[in-house]
């Protein structure tokens, strides 16, 4: 199954194809003349099955012919079954655009990219793809240097992380995808899922240190598209289990994933909230800075939209 982190640098690359064209003159390929670089169709079905299907397919073109092709593959892990896809990729792609074809393996990971650096043996000869390693991508520390190219950041972050100065680059990574506006949002909400999901709970320790600093996390694409999932899941679960009792056990996970384990009371107790205090507990979830102020979030109207203090007073 495609994981988040894995759709994440793969609309990276699609949104920044000259990190592949830079990574390939770096690695001694020799690029024709070109006047754009266009994304071409990643399914590489030959006429009869088995169906084979790349992460991303870039042209570079010249008068509107196709004169050189990468054949993308973003790879979190070693997989065996990618020895045989990947001469399959480069023999199709070269038959289909008749033009010289690279097979491209982006492995942020050091042993991944050693393994598939290894030549694939083969009754033509040995074919090996072209690895971006963690030694092929730069570090991109500064906010100057993010911005130029916040796919780049992603990138730098995922590779180097576990560095010295890993810190330095998410922190530099984190402010960059915050000045994404606009439609950009959408990509900048993914390279925070993808970034969340590879480091964890760095990334959750540098999100609270932000937010003591004065960023505002609740503004944040990352923030939307959590709270959005939230609403989405809540509704989904709703439907089988009553509307109320979906976004309860929702919330419950997103509390889970953000402070750890839940406390059993603490479970029950949600559990009885309305649908409107979920809400106000998973609107809080993400600028909280403990699980208790979320849970003064949901409380903090009773129902019949009764505010708890007020309750209080009235007794």
């Amino acid at each position: 199954m495609v994981s988040i982190k894995h759709e994440g640098l793969v609309k990276a690359i699609k949104q920044r194809p000259e990190i592949v064209l830079d990574m390939a003159r770096k690695h001694g390929i020799k690029l024709p003349r070109y006047s754009q670089v266009t994304i071409g169709d990643s399914n590489l079905t030959v006429p009869v099955p088995p169906e084979f299907r790349c992460d991303i397919v870039l042209y570079l073109k010249r008068n509107n012919k196709i004169v050189m092709a990468f054949v993308v593959e973003v790879q979190l892990g070693v997989d065996a079954d990618k020895i045989r896809t990947w001469p399959v990729y480069w023999a199709v792609q070269t038959s289909v655009c008749d033009a010289p074809t690279w097979v491209v393996v982006v492995a942020p990971d050091a042993k991944v990219a050693k393994w598939a650096r290894k030549p694939i043996a083969s009754g033509c000869g040995a074919v090996q793809p072209m690895v971006i390693g963690p030694t092929d991508i730069p570090r991109v520390a500064t906010l100057e240097e993010a911005l130029k190219s916040p796919e780049m950041a992603v990138l730098s972050v995922l590779a180097h992380f576990h560095e010295k100065d890993g810190k330095q680059l998410l922190r530099a990574t984190f402010h960059a995808l915050a000045s994404l506006t606009g439609p950009d949002q959408e990509r900048a909400a993914a390279y925070y899922e993808s970034l969340h999901q590879m480091i964890g709970p760095a990334f959750r320790a540098l999100m609270e240190e932000l937010m003591q600093e004065g960023f505002n996390i609740a503004d944040s694409a990352w923030a939307r598209l959590w709270i959005g999932k939230y609403k989405a899941e809540g509704k989904a679960e709703g439907k089988a289990e009553g509307k109320a009792e979906g976004s309860a056990n929702t919330l419950i996970r997103m509390l889970s994933k953000r402070f750890g384990p839940v406390p059993p009371e603490t479970t029950a107790r949600i559990k009885t909230a309305t649908i409107e205090q979920l809400y106000q507990g998973a609107d809080a979830i993400l600028d909280a800075r403990s699980l208790t102020d979320v849970l003064d979030a949901v409380w903090a109207t009773q129902p019949g939209g009764i505010r708890e203090d007020s309750a209080q007073s009235l007794a």
